[in-house]
Order: structure tokens, then sequence, then C-alpha cells
């Protein structure tokens, strides 16, 4: 009885046509490499036979029968098929009386490997599907191993080359979906530190793509035509996203329910399991998307080795791999790291060194980091943040982002309003704010101090003290008090005066005017003493 086994497909006198060919001429052999390997031939004294007239033909030793036979007899695997190898040799020189059909016979060799190749396929998720395996994990290796065979059944390369004329008279131009923004093809990374509105903006430049508006009603940030955007969203929760989204679409001009091509999900791909990524390249085949956006990255890597660059690399790149042959732009957005360095302001820009984890900074071809110009005051529902945008085709910049979110106790809820300017133009006005809010500090400690004084000479008898005596009632440093009183000297509420003391000695001394006493002292009569 027949076995499966041995009823296998299999060219025995074709490979053995293979071997005399080669042997009758030698430069037939690199020819042959590259269509046929040894792991395509079945019987083992053929296999071995081919592997060695390969090896003699790549090392640059002579190809004739004497040295062949003394290569085969040192080969274990050959003897064991084959004992007599002197004999081997000419059975196979007769089975090949031209070389003329080499193509024919080397087609039929590979065809039958390639059956055998389709049996082992569907023998392996026969086992699989017996041996307690998920149907989806043994359907993925399934379709992924069919997928291998049929890439090379159309004679796919696995790696292009161009010769330079090829190179230079390509058409290879860089298509923006978004002027100055975002590359189509290229995998995106948008990210930024905790609460930074990182997937408020995911969500408005998916609004954006969807109907083909100006990204944060920047003409600059021009989108070239509507495209389909897939969110998916995997923390944010679908509540939030809705409100989120409305408040967005609402000041663009639209109801959300209006918007075209704006698809969520709130599922994440594992990115090390095979049947996920098959569902994934499912969904975005189904949904037809043209980019998609996977928010947070982290929950699709396994936790344990975000330190391992090797590991996550592999991982990323197998999910732009997968979104580069669907023709989909990848945008993940990820998260920056806590600590910046010792020589780095928590309000500084954020930097491409600054996204958190191995593998996300070499692998973003793209970015767009986010990060706060001023520290966030609760309650004020106003966002100052950084965006830092770039990609290795060459295009970048730093933009300052105002957004105002309002407070849900606000009239109406929460809303959304954007303005951008260039960074030096934001600096600017930081400074401005800064040198407001400083100068208004020094008038409040300037009036507190003038007030100090007063609040001193109102108790004494006569109003007037030394300069000595009131720095310390009053609690001044001289610079303090110098700034003080000649504020209050220039109000007319204190003048210079002299004082005698009880050793009978005159001072230089200052008096209080009644007439600007402390607000609320009991003494305050508005007349000067002298009147």
């Amino acid at each position: 009885m027949t076995t499966a086994t041995e009823a296998l497909p299999a060219a025995r006198d074709a490979e053995q046509y293979l071997v005399g060919a080669m042997l009758r001429d030698p430069t037939l052999i690199a020819s042959v490499a590259k269509r046929v390997t040894p792991g395509d031939i079945v019987d083992p004294a053929h296999r071995e036979a081919v592997r060695e007239l390969i090896w003699l033909d790549r090392n640059g030793e002579p190809v004739d029968p004497a040295v062949l036979n003394h290569k085969l007899k040192a080969n274990r695997a050959f003897s064991k098929a084959a004992p007599d190898s002197f004999g081997y040799l000419i059975e196979c020189g007769n089975a090949c009386a031209t070389t003329a059909h080499l193509d024919y016979y080397a087609g039929r060799v590979v065809e039958a490997s390639r059956k055998r190749r389709l049996y082992d396929i569907a023998q392996t998720a026969a086992e699989h599907a017996q041996n307690g395996k998920a149907s989806t994990d043994v359907l993925a290796d399934l379709l992924s191993d069919i997928e291998d065979m049929r890439r090379e059944f159309v004679n796919t390369q696995r790696f292009r080359t161009l010769t330079a004329a090829e190179l230079d008279g390509g058409d290879f131009a860089v298509e923006f979906l978004v002027a100055w923004l975002l590359v189509k093809g290229q995998p995106c990374i948008l990210a930024g530190g905790k609460k930074s509105l990182k997937t408020t903006l995911l969500i408005a430049l998916g609004l954006a793509l969807a109907t083909g508006s100006d990204f944060l009603g920047l003409a600059k940030f021009r989108v070239h035509g509507a495209c389909k955007f897939l969110l998916c969203s995997g923390e944010s929760g679908l509540g939030t996203i809705q409100e989120t989204s409305r408040r967005i679409a609402k000041w663009m001009g639209w109801e959300l329910g209006d918007v075209p091509n704006f698809i969520v999900t709130d599922d994440l791909p594992q990115l090390d399991s095979d049947s996920d990524l098959s569902e994934f390249s499912a969904l975005l085949e189904r949904t037809e998307a043209d980019v998609v956006a996977i928010d947070p990255a982290y929950l699709c890597l396994g936790g344990d080795d975000h330190g391992n660059l090797f590991k996550q690399g592999a991982l990323l790149l197998r999910l732009s791999r997968l979104c580069s042959e669907l023709g989909v732009t990848l945008i993940l957005c990820h998260h920056t790291r806590k600590n910046r360095g010792q020589n780095v302001d928590a309000f500084d820009p954020p930097e491409l060194e600054d996204i958190a984890w191995a593998g996300f900074q070499e692998f973003a071809r793209q970015w767009l980091l986010v990060g706060r110009r001023e520290q966030f005051e609760p309650g004020s529902g106003v966002h100052r943040l950084w965006l830092n945008v770039g990609g290795s085709v060459g295009h970048g910049g730093l933009w300052a982002v105002d957004v105002t979110e309002g407070s849900l106790d606000d009239p109406g809820g929460r809303t959304w309003d954007v303005s951008i300017a260039k960074a030096s133009e934001a600096r600017e006005a930081a400074q401005q704010r800064k040198d407001e809010a400083k100068a208004k500090r020094q008038a409040e400690q300037l009036e507190d101090d003038r007030r100090a004084i007063a609040d001193y000479l109102v108790a004494r008898t006569d109003r007037t003290d030394t300069k000595t005596a009131i720095k310390a009632g009053a609690g001044l440093n001289d610079a303090r008090f110098a700034a003080a009183i000649a504020a209050a000297i220039k109000l007319n509420a204190i003048e210079t005066t002299t004082t005698t003391k009880a050793n009978g000695q005159t001072y230089d001394a200052f008096r209080l005017l009644i007439d600007d006493p402390a607000p609320g002292h009991p003494d305050a009569s508005g007349q000067h003493p002298d009147k």
C-alpha cells in the first residue's frame, strides 16, 4: 500500500537531469541556483549533489567529475543514499543528452517542490486544528504560509534593486496628506507627555483628514483631499471620544453625525499575535482606511520588554509592513519620557529623543511631538502647547498651539477653540506675559512694603522715626526699604525730617503724612498732624 508521503509529487528524473546538465556545462550552475535550491529536491542523493555543485561554483573551485566525486564521497548524507558515487555520476551524465531543456526540467523540479510544500502547509494546519490550537491562530498561520507561497509564485523579489538610471528616471515623488505635516505612506508617531491633549489632537487630525479641512484651521496645514480615517482607541473610551469629537466637529462647522470617512473602534491589535494582525489587516481592508491611528501604542506591545530595542523594533516593523502593503498610512500615539535630562526645562519644546521606549525613535519616519509651554492652571480649560513636527523627507517646524476647552461648569459644557502661531511669536508673547507678571508682583510687593512702613509710623506718637528703626519695625531690607520709602515720598505720603532722641542727638528721619496712612488704620484722619 502506498503511503501519502510516498505519493507526494516528485520529479526525480528531472532532478537527475539537472545534476547531469550542470556537470556537462558548469556555467549553468549559477542560473540553476537562482531557480532551484537544494531544499526543492526530494531525492537525497540529487539534493546533496546539487548542494556540492553550487558550493564548488560559488567558491571558485573547478567543477568536473573527479572533483565532485571526491566531494560526494566525503558527504555522509550522499554516501548513505548512494554509496557508489562514481556510478551515480555516470548515470546523471547519461540522463542529460543535451542541456537545451534545462528550463523545462528546472520548472518540473520547482513545481513538484511547491506541491509538496502545499501539502505540508495543509498537513500542518490539520495537525494544529486537532491539537487544541485556537482556530483563529490556525487560520492566521495557514494564510501566512499561503501568502508566502503566492509571492514566490509571482516571482516577487524580497529585495528590490534599482540602477542609477532607474533611480534617476523613476517617479518617487513624496505625497503629503497634510501639507508640511503628514506624508502619505510613511509611519508617523504622535507623542507627548501625560494629559497633553495627544488623543484630542489626534481626533482633530482625523476629522481634518476625513473632511478635507485645514488641520487646526491653519492654511499651511492644508489637507490634500478628504480620505478615510480609522481611529483605534484602547484607552480613552467611546464616551470621551464621542464628546471630544462632537466639540471639535462643531468648531469645524460640522455635526459629528454628518462627518464622512471617520471611523472608530475601541479595540487594539496585539502586535505579537499573528491572528490579531490578520484580523487587523481584514479590518483595514473592510473599512478601506487610508490612514489608521493607534492610541495608545504601548497597549499593543508586551509590557515586559519595553527596553528591548530589537523586540520592540521587530513588532513595530511587522505593523508598518502590513500597513504599507495595504497602502495605509500609520500613526502611532505614544508618550514621551518623564525625565528629559538635567539641562532641559519641563516646558521646553519636545524633541525626537524624548519619545519613550526602545525602538520608537528609530521607527519614526515622521513625527508630531506635543508638550506644554506653560503650567496648566486647573479649571481654566486653557492649554498652551508646543507642536514640534518633522520627518525624514525634510519637512519640519515648531508651532505654538493654544487650545481653550472651557469646563463642564460653563453654560453648554466644554467647547473647543484653537489658535496657532509661530514659535517665535509664542516666545515673545510668553516673555511679555512673564514681564507683566513680574512687574505686577513687584508693584504689589512695593505697595505692601509702603503700607508696612505706614503701619509702623502710624503707631509712633509723632509718626516719625529713623531709617534704621523703620526698617526694623517694618521688617524690610535695605533695597526694599529704599524702593518703598521713595515711592511713599513721591506720593507725598511721607516726608523727610529730623528727630531728636533721648540722648539729645538729632538724626535724619521720616515722618508719615496722615493724609495717606495705611488704609483702615484707626488714626487715619486725613489731616496733617501740624495742621
